[in-house]
């Protein structure tokens, strides 16, 4: 039995056959056990390991809501954008060599550009859309990382992969994709971003 309050918020996701519209309480379980009754499994987790699991868009809307709330994190709408850098080494310069820079924008778009070894150019530009939710959550899942890191990964490959956040006024934050802890690094979390999370638009060559 559930001793339900008020109202916490509202959300609504349009997926394209059906439009979803949760409304959520705030409620105690006031007797009883949890019966799943539609679900696979069910767990108790705290605000701090919500990024560690998927969920469905619309139930992502309300946990920014919740991991914001209970953690004071920074939020999206704090962020100007995201810049990932993946660098590769060119043996035969035996120096750095071809590179990719994706930014990530507060607004939901995303550009990838590729450049040459040794050049300032970009050989081509890639674009892409990411919902604001999406956004929300990834600027969380880093915050998250970045608050509970307790040690650098150690990678084996010929790549090097940097972060950098750009804040409102000024301030920038930059890491190497190795920080990270037991469960996820930067660098996890960017490649499930990108890979999940960004729909292409079109390519520039």
């Amino acid at each position: 039995m559930l001793s339900v309050d008020d109202i916490l918020m509202d959300a609504i996701h349009e997926y394209p056959d059906l439009t979803v519209h949760l409304t959520l309480f705030n409620a105690a379980i006031a007797e009883g056990e949890p019966e799943m009754l539609e679900h696979n499994d069910i767990k108790w987790i705290t605000p701090s390991e919500i990024a560690n699991y998927d969920f469905c868009h619309t139930d992502e809307e309300i946990f920014v809501k919740i991991m914001g709330k209970s953690n004071g994190f920074i939020s999206g709408n704090t962020i100007e954008k995201l810049v990932y850098k993946r660098e590769f080494f060119d043996i035969s310069t035996m120096c750095s060599g071809a590179r990719v820079v994706s930014t990530i924008n507060a607004d939901g778009t995303v550009i990838f550009k590729e450049y040459k070894s040794g050049s300032r150019k970009a050989e081509s530009t890639y674009k892409g859309t990411c919902s604001l939710t999406a956004f929300e959550i990834l600027c969380l899942r880093i915050e998250e990382c970045i608050s509970t890191a307790d040690r650098q990964e150690v990678y084996v490959d010929d790549a090097s992969e940097e972060l950098k956040i750009f804040h409102q006024f000024g301030r920038v934050q930059t890491m190497d994709r190795s920080l990270g802890n037991e469960e996820t690094d930067i660098g996890r979390i960017m490649h499930d971003f990108f890979e999940e999370d960004v729909a292409e638009e079109k390519s520039d060559g």
